[in-house]
């Protein structure tokens, strides 16, 4: 029983999305995300940055369901 949990808790510590999905998804909101910052403001921006990101990612995550 030992052994399976170690097992089951290093698996929980193995990386969801690999370096070159990250890479894709700031690629992606940097494409998706057409105003300039200086329009909106930067954080606006950010905010707007981080949500397509996000987006992208949960897409690849359930994509591999």
């Amino acid at each position: 029983d030992y052994v399976n949990f170690v097992n089951d808790q290093l698996e929980q510590t193995k990386p969801v999305f690999s370096m070159d999905d990250i890479r894709n998804a700031l690629d992606w909101a940097q494409s998706a995300v057409n105003i300039d910052p200086t329009d909106i403001g930067k954080d606006v921006y950010d905010i707007l940055f981080i949500e397509k990101v996000n987006e992208h990612l949960n897409k690849i995550r359930y994509d591999r369901f």
